[in-house]
């Protein structure tokens, strides 16, 4: 049994190792930034795990000229893609029965799944495409996604131009602030942190008018 200790130290180390990699793998930075980035998108193992700083850092490589910027990119949006559509298939094939099987006792009810299937039947694309920018939301997004019973090809479209402009955006960031990529890595956590946070509390703002209204 993996205690939260072991899983803080697991978690530890990878975040050593993630921020060590790109200045030893030289041209194997490519394949490093477009694992990270699968792993970001691919499942929740990206909730406690930064694989995005190792996108940045892959993109601080590209600024110091051990490798080249648009191939970086192009790897990684694929890659992001690629895991984002795994993890919307996961959530398809296994997170809607799990729901509908055991959500009372999660107080996830039959009322509120339909309410979450209509919010993101009009506006799930949305909800796609910003909570990429948001850590935490980023990993299980897509899962949410394909257990709301959003279709992939609605989906699609907005993964794969989400994602370009994602791997643009975390890979330019490295590249042009590669002399100082640890700290610009570290402020995008901090700063998605904050608004993971505030949209947590939103949320359960919401929920406790909403209850107090039904009352």
């Amino acid at each position: 049994m993996v205690t939260p200790l072991a899983a803080a130290l697991l978690v530890a180390g990878l975040s050593g190792w993630i921020q060590d990699a790109p200045d030893v793998l030289g041209n194997w930075t490519y394949a490093f930034g477009a694992l990270m980035a699968f792993l970001e998108f691919s499942s929740l193992a990206g909730l406690p795990a930064p694989f995005e700083v190792g996108v940045v850092l892959s993109g601080a490589a590209a600024g110091e000229g051990q490798i080249a910027l648009p191939p970086l990119i192009l790897l990684v949006w694929v890659t992001a893609a690629v895991g984002e559509s795994v993890n919307f298939a996961t959530g398809d094939h296994f997170g809607r029965p799990f729901l509908e099987r055991h959500g009372p006792r999660l107080r996830v009810t039959a009322a509120r799944l339909e309410w979450i299937d209509a919010r993101f039947e009009r506006r799930g694309g949305l909800f796609v495409l910003i909570g990429r920018f948001i850590p935490f939301v980023r990993s299980s997004m897509p899962f949410v996604a394909g257990a709301s019973q959003m279709t992939y090809p609605s989906f699609l479209p907005w993964c794969i131009g989400g994602n370009l402009l994602w791997a643009a955006v975390f890979c330019s960031l490295g590249y042009g602030f590669y002399e100082s990529a640890d700290e610009v890595a570290d402020g995008v956590q901090r700063v998605g942190a904050l608004v993971f946070v505030a949209l947590v509390a939103s949320v359960a703002l919401f929920w406790c008018l909403r209850r107090r209204r039904d009352t």
